[in-house]
């Protein structure tokens, strides 16, 4: 039986595993109290981050685009901690941990004890 991940969404998340086999593990997502998600990614031997909005309820996160948001997809809260999302088509899967600080190499950082919206200054919003 799988349980949904119900917690607060807020705050720097690293994937630290995927099914997708060329994954390096230094993909970060940075979620705002605001509504924008920071997505961090290794393009072309540099660091890169596109910002967008996102929503997250009753453990399900859609992602948006220009002219809404995609399906939401289940956040599985695994029995090792970590947070499993699921590609739209179902053929890939990631695993996500809550960062506690920045990792060496981010671009960001967004705090999860704060109300929400406190970022550490690297977030250019």
């Amino acid at each position: 039986m799988k349980t949904l991940f119900t917690g607060n969404m807020v705050g720097s998340w690293r994937f630290v595993r995927s099914t997708q086999p060329r994954y390096n593990g230094r993909t970060l997502y940075h979620f705002t109290g605001a509504g924008l998600c920071y997505w961090e990614f290794d393009d072309c031997g540099r660091r890169a981050m596109e910002a967008v909005p996102y929503k997250f309820e009753n453990g399900e996160l859609a992602f948006g685009h220009e002219n809404g948001f995609y399906p939401a997809r289940e956040a599985v809260q695994e029995d090792d901690g970590s947070v499993r999302l699921t590609n739209a088509k179902g053929d890939v899967q990631w695993w996500m941990v809550r960062l506690s600080a920045p990792e060496p190499y981010s671009m960001a950082f967004v705090n999860s004890e704060a109300d929400g919206d406190h970022q550490d200054g690297r977030v250019a919003a």
